[in-house]
């Protein structure tokens, strides 16, 4: 082991980022606190994934969660430390740069490693194509001999590469969304993945040769659509694929407000076979057959994805900085195999909102025994998996990722929650014979992670109707809906309307107000399946009370960390000093300083008022304003 001194040197980090990717690996299917998968028998093969969280310093987060499940917006957070509402990014087509007044001057994850003296590369999808714009380069990234390595697009349907999935719908001119390659093509000329992992490894030796710390960022495309994977993985996820038993629910149950429904890119699915399938609203159903091929089509391209990223932490593994690397894996938010009769992203379920999460900070004590970080035999040895049960969200790996990778904590005004100590914690060793990990003394870093999305469409009938705002601009928003999930096992989604800049609170306060889409969801011996809302309920009226004043606290105040959430417990509640948003805090929702002075038996709606009169007087700006700034 080395000195107390290099265990402190700054280390270097590994950040791999995966698109719609929900924890539908082993490690997370074999857990008894996990969810219920789609798929019940364990067929998505993930030996390197496995094999990092039964690591030597590796821990499993078993509830992180995405701020927002698109990919840009989700992005545009986690890599700038801050939540949508103030990156003001909620489609695909703002930029994080221009959307929000500060975002010129905010320094992003690589780049604040950048300013710490690191070495920055990046490969792949990490930001959104184009948002911002060149990948963000030369702001988060080095200018070295390899520079960022993205092809136009980012993915298979856009590349240069030969489109391989041919087949066609013999009732239109649409092509198939998933399919193998065939036999006798490699994948370097075929596969994006592998290609992008190739010239990981390339930044890897690049990094690895220099003598300072480096930052490398991964992002993989798959499991993304179009599911294009080579053929041996393919058939062992489709072999008995009729056979696959389907967790329900496959319906959007009739108590669940259709706003929270959404059509997605797979609405129209092409079979190999060239048959069309539709199913345009929330209670039209795929055949089972067809619910089984795309759900082993996706595990198929999860493979694809755990097998490049074997490639590059094989790699890292035969470096002599393996020991002096964090590794992060995790994915921009998670994706629905037809629960809810979803089969999207872009709701605030579940499926959507929770991604897998592992990390490995190998100069840690731990008492995981297997200290190879990637397994080419697939086969995982015995070990003591180390679970991280925190909620946490996505924003808050900027000032985790910092604080394990030993540099100084980031900026003030970067939000989330700092879960630095609490890895640390969990992965102690043995002390007296008993496993700090189990110890419950440390507070936690959060108690709830707040998610949110927005919603557009025409038609006050049927809100389910075209309601995807990805392509829309901010000013087409017509609801926003908000959801927090608690260490308790609840979660709770309210619908607000949305004046073009924030979400309007009803009069009344989260007590009296009556809610017209509100959700709510006990989740009870692993069970995560959101079968039945429980608003509006007898049985749960005291707790959906105390969460939906969470809820607006955090709504209002703009909290990151789920903490001060808690601490208004009633709607008569004292609300003291010590509650204020920070200076910093304050300066960037909006530009309240002042302490927000004690207000007894107020009820929540002059609560609601009064924070959201003053946290919420900035917003937008324009662009050809902010574009100004940037010159200077």
């Amino acid at each position: 082991m080395g000195s107390e001194t290099d265990e402190r040197r700054p280390k270097n980090v590994l950040l791999v980022v995966a698109d719609d990717m929900r924890p539908d690996t082993s490690v997370y299917r074999e857990h008894a606190g996990g969810p219920n998968n789609t798929i019940k028998r364990s067929t998505v093969h993930t030996p390197h994934l496995d094999a990092l969280a039964a690591s030597r310093g590796g821990v499993v987060f078993e509830a992180a969660y995405c701020s927002i499940p698109l990919c840009s917006p989700s992005r545009s957070s986690f890599l700038s430390g801050r939540v949508p509402d103030r990156t003001r990014v909620y489609n695909l087509l703002d930029d994080i740069r221009l959307a929000s007044a500060d975002g010129p001057s905010w320094a992003t994850m690589p780049q604040y490693f950048k300013s710490m003296g690191y070495l920055t590369l990046g490969a792949g999808k990490l930001f959104h194509p184009t948002k911002p714009a060149n990948h963000d380069f030369p702001d988060s990234w080095s200018n070295e001999t390899l520079p960022y390595f993205a092809l136009e697009g980012s993915g298979p349907a856009h590349d240069p590469l030969p489109y391989i999935c041919t087949t066609k719908s013999y009732q239109t001119s649409r092509h198939v969304k998933y399919c193998p390659t065939p036999i006798n093509v490699s994948e370097s000329e075929t596969l994006w993945d592998y290609r992008l992992a190739t010239r990981a490894i390339e930044l890897l030796d690049l990094a690895t040769a220099q003598h300072q710390p480096w930052f490398l960022g991964v992002g993989f495309y798959h499991p993304h659509l179009v599911w294009q994977v080579p053929e041996d993985l393919y058939d062992f996820h489709m072999e008995g694929a009729e056979d696959v038993e389907l967790y329900e629910p496959q319906e959007l149950a009739p108590s669940v407000p259709d706003i929270a429904w959404t059509r997605g890119p797979m609405s129209r699915i092409i079979t190999p076979d060239g048959t069309l399938h539709e199913r345009d609203a929330p209670s039209s159903l795929y055949p089972l057959s067809v619910r089984a091929q795309l759900a082993a089509a996706y595990g198929a391209a999860i493979s694809h994805f755990d097998r490049q990223l074997g490639r590059v932490l094989h790699r890292l593994d035969e470096s002599s900085q393996v020991n002096r690397t964090l590794i992060v894996v995790t994915s921009d938010h998670g994706y629905h195999l037809g629960e809810q009769a979803v089969w999207a992203k872009s709701t605030l379920f579940e499926r959507a909102t929770r991604v897998p999460l592992i990390l490995r900070a190998p100069w840690i004590n731990s008492n995981n025994s297997f200290a190879n970080v990637a397994s080419s035999s697939g086969v995982q040895p015995p070990h003591r998996t180390v679970w991280y049960k925190t909620p946490t969200s996505l924003v808050d790996l900027y000032r985790t990722v910092a604080d394990l990778a030993d540099v100084p904590p980031p900026p003030g005004d970067v939000d989330g929650a700092n879960h630095g100590p609490g890895v640390r914690h969990v992965l102690a060793p043995m002390t007296n014979g008993s496993s700090a990990s189990s110890s419950e003394a440390r507070p936690p870093a959060r108690t709830s992670v707040l998610s949110q999305m927005p919603r557009c469409g025409s038609r006050s009938d049927q809100l389910w109707y075209k309601n995807s705002c990805k392509n829309q601009g901010t000013e087409s928003i017509k609801y926003m809906g908000y959801s927090i999930h608690t260490n308790t096992g609840w979660r709770l989604t309210e619908w607000f309307e949305w004046d073009g800049s924030r979400a309007v609170l009803p009069e009344g306060g989260a007590c009296c107000s009556a809610s017209k889409f509100l959700e709510l969801y006990r989740y009870e011996s692993g069970s995560d399946d959101e079968t039945e809302n429980l608003a509006g309920t007898e049985d749960v009226a005291a707790a959906q009370t105390e969460l939906r004043e969470a809820l607006w606290t955090a709504v209002a105040v703009g909290d990151t960390t789920g903490t001060r959430a808690w601490e208004f417990a009633s709607c008569n509640a004292t609300l003291s000093p010590t509650s204020a948003p920070s200076p910093a805090k304050a300066r960037a929702f909006g530009g309240l300083q002042q302490p927000v002075v004690v207000i007894a038996a107020a009820g929540c709606a002059a609560l609601g008022v009064l924070l959201l009169g003053g946290l919420f007087v900035v917003r937008g700006r324009r662009q050809a304003e902010v574009a100004a700034r940037r010159s200077v």
